[in-house]
């Protein structure tokens, strides 16, 4: 208790001498910032550029998770929690096999 007491004291200990900084400190400090965020904006990978062929494929992969879930859910099949199967829970369940057995390949049957 007598921690938690102390700390809430140094944040208020803290909090006060920020706001007595001299202006020429702060201007400092936001020079600082400012020039750590153009190095990290720098090194941040470029913006991925979609092409139309890739916004197609995008759009029928998602439409056949539509379809999958669809199917299981005409057959009864319960999704994980007992409720209907979307296509978020399909690409999950995909993407967990896949962790799970890389070299196995699962046959399933859409009707």
């Amino acid at each position: 208790m007598i921690g938690l007491m102390i700390a809430i004291a140094l944040l208020f200990v803290r909090m006060l001498c920020d706001c007595l900084k001299p202006r020429w400190r702060l201007e400092a400090e936001i020079l600082a910032l400012r020039h750590q965020l153009n190095v990290l904006q720098q090194r941040a990978p470029p913006r991925l550029h979609l092409r139309w062929a890739d916004r197609a494929l995008f759009i029928w992969l998602y439409e056949s998770l539509w379809a999958i879930a669809a199917g299981l859910n005409e057959r009864g099949i319960p999704a994980a929690r007992g409720g209907k199967w979307s296509a978020v829970q399909v690409s999950r369940l995909i993407a967990a096999g896949a962790q799970q057995r890389p070299f196995e390949r699962a046959s399933v049957a859409v009707g």
